[in-house]
């Protein structure tokens, strides 16, 4: 991709430092999830997705690649999965074989390329960081966009399903893994601030990056630099939702029953499309809001309505999450109509 060398320098400065970027969250991720499993059922489609996961709903799934984060490379170079903080809801993948699957995945996909000292490079799959005002996610190449992000993550394991070469930066060792992966992925790529990055100057500026420096200096890793509160980031709230929303799961699935799936050529192009959206999304996000430097990659929100933005919140992560779990269902339907 022509931009590579952009997104490698993001890479090496702010992702360095920066805390996990967990979309959602495991409520929210397990509720795209069950919205897909309502979609598919009784259809061919889910028979083939029941059929491959085996003992796993896709609500289940969804959670698989954030378990993954919790595998370490030991200094004998073997690999092992570390019940940690992160790993209360991976009970359902915590017995031998999970395990070692997790393990082997982690080991496939560790060091491909260079992302973070410590970390496995299958975390750079779960994200993109385009400047919102750049509107969209242009596929020719940008800042913030790079062969292994969260768009061609999901095209990865799309191509593992309908039997075409997987590229080589991802290591997809059957139909399984590659469910386990879209259960994730396409409900990352729906977070807004996963995909639409703001970068500001020291003062707390809004600046456009033209290249790796300018990104380096001033990211702010998809808003997890940007603190909410003495404790909060303006990405950690994005990613929780409300309990409500998994409290009304019927209405939601009738929603996601009238959302568009249909976005250019399958495979090639939606992924792209739903980027896109996110891009805009995140613009949104970050709107009605200053930002005040605080030191070095630290800046404090200040919003101009507290109110009416939690409430504009709300209803975007719900739009979001019924898309994510249309567009999920739309994925296994179009390979397996």
């Amino acid at each position: 991709m022509a931009c590579k060398s952009l997104a490698v320098g993001v890479v090496f400065g702010i992702v360095a430092a920066a805390p996990p970027a967990l979309a959602w969250g495991p409520e929210g991720h397990a509720l795209v999830g069950k919205i897909a499993d309502a979609l598919l059922a009784g259809t061919n489609a889910g028979r083939h997705v029941d059929m491959v996961l085996g003992a796993y709903t896709l609500e289940e799934a969804a959670k698989w690649p954030d378990c993954v984060r919790s595998v370490r490379k030991e200094a004998s170079g073997d690999f092992k999965f570390v019940q940690d903080k992160y790993t209360a809801p991976c009970k359902a993948f915590e017995t031998p074989d999970e395990e070692a699957r997790m393990e082997d995945y982690a080991k496939r996909n560790w060091d491909t390329f260079p992302y973070r000292a410590g970390h496995g490079d299958h975390e750079a799959y779960h994200f993109a960081d385009v400047p919102v005002e750049h509107g969209a996610y242009n596929p020719t190449g940008d800042i913030g966009i790079s062969d292994h992000d969260v768009v061609h993550a999901i095209n990865a394991a799309i191509a593992e399903l309908t039997g075409k070469p997987v590229p080589a930066l991802f290591s997809i060792k059957d139909d399984k893994e590659a469910i386990l992966m879209l259960a994730h992925f396409v409900g990352d790529i729906h977070q807004p601030l996963h995909v639409g990055a703001i970068y500001l100057d020291a003062g707390g500026s809004e600046v456009d990056p033209h290249s790796a420096t300018d990104a380096d200096a001033d990211g702010t890793a998809g808003g997890n630099f940007i603190m909410v509160g003495r404790s909060g980031n303006l990405h950690h709230e994005w990613d929780t939702i409300s309990k409500s929303l998994d409290n009304a799961v019927g209405a939601l699935v009738t929603e996601a029953k009238s959302v568009p799936v249909d976005q250019g050529s399958f495979a090639s192009d939606w992924a792209v499309a739903w980027a896109s959206e996110s891009v805009a999304a995140a613009k949104n996000a970050y709107s009605g809001i200053t930002f005040a430097g605080e030191g070095s990659h630290e800046w404090e929100a200040m919003f101009a309505d507290r109110s009416a933005y939690r409430k504009g919140e709300h209803a975007e992560q719900e739009k979001r999450i019924v898309q994510a779990g249309a567009r999920l269902a739309a994925i296994f339907t179009a390979i397996w109509p």
